[in-house]
């Protein structure tokens, strides 16, 4: 039901801005064209914004015409206004207009006929908007008309943006624009703002981090030496005689080693040297000896025998 233009003088004269509610319109018209700037806020309109119906096929609706939101229907704060900028580039017209005059489509069809004599200045505005009203009356006698039209033209010269001193002029100081109410609640408020003070809990974040890394670093160096003595990777530990094993024990320097024969003996007996633990004299073999070479098949020779015994048992002369 309203359609209200609001037209900026500075810093931009070339703009228009269109506030609309209900099914009222705004038009624009130019020597050339007619465009309607604004949708209406009835079922029809809402069946095609939704994609639910084409315009033909909703206009056939018993509540097509019905609106679904304008001035006084209900609270403002559920009223969904639309707002939108016009940019002017060229001379023109803007015709606000109720549904009056825009039903059944009028303006449309008699545009091009009401603009001529304005735009070239043959008749005023007031003439103009009359004519309108003359044509709502004769084609469309059903309803209320109310129509307004603006007169728009684009100045030959190039906008310059306001001067410094202009903008001086124009912006009022604070102390001029502060009103009583404003001067009591600038007084109320606290001149003197007391200094942050730095907080303490990055510094407890960066303790507690530091602790974690600690613990964590001295846990897995307990683990990491309790895995080795696991797995026994410590130093290899030597036989109580001194040698390690797999490794040859030589004979001490001087005596023949194991399986030698005695100098000037016989190659029947090996030769042995004197047990201490066992006693045993030299030249003499301890019973041990004696029973290992006994299977064999040898027999050592009596003792105080001058003859060395054979293999089979026989008894041989020495030479």
């Amino acid at each position: 039901m309203c359609a209200s233009p609001w037209c900026p003088t500075r810093p931009r004269p070339h703009e228009i801005y269109l506030v609309n509610v209900g099914d009222s319109r705004a038009y624009w018209i130019t020597e050339r064209h007619c465009q309607s700037l604004t949708v209406d806020n009835d079922v029809a309109s809402r069946e095609v914004r939704t994609g639910r119906s084409f315009y033909r096929s909703a206009l056939q609706r018993s509540d097509a015409g019905s609106l679904t939101q304008a001035l006084g229907t209900r609270s403002g704060d559920n009223m969904q206004v639309s707002v939108q900028r016009l940019v002017l580039d060229e001379d023109g017209l803007l015709l606000l207009c109720s549904d009056g005059l825009s039903d059944n489509g009028q303006v449309e069809l008699a545009w091009a006929d009401a603009v001529a004599p304005a735009m070239s200045g043959q008749i005023g505005l007031d003439q103009a908007a009359q004519t309108w009203v003359d044509l709502a009356n004769e084609r469309n006698g059903h309803d209320n008309v109310s129509v307004v039209v603006n007169r728009c033209r684009v100045s030959p010269e190039y906008p310059v943006l306001m001067a410094g001193e202009a903008i001086d002029e124009a912006t009022a100081s604070p102390a001029e624009s502060l009103t009583a109410a404003s001067e009591a609640l600038q007084a109320s408020l606290p001149t003197d703002v007391p200094e942050p003070v730095p907080s303490r809990r990055l510094g407890a974040v960066l303790r507690a981090l530091v602790s974690i890394l600690l613990i964590l670093g001295l846990g897995g160096l307990l683990g990491f030496l309790a895995f080795r003595r696991f797995r026994g990777d410590g130093p290899p530990s030597l036989p109580p005689n001194g040698v390690q094993e797999g490794e040859l024990q030589l004979p001490p320097p001087g005596q023949p080693s194991p399986g030698e024969t005695a100098p000037g003996g016989s190659t029947d007996a090996p030769f042995s040297q004197p047990d201490a633990e066992s006693g045993a004299e030299p030249g003499t073999e301890p019973e041990a000896n004696r029973e290992l070479l006994a299977p064999q098949g040898l027999e050592r020779p009596a003792e105080g025998g001058d003859g060395a015994a054979e293999p089979g048992g026989a008894a041989v002369d020495p030479p």
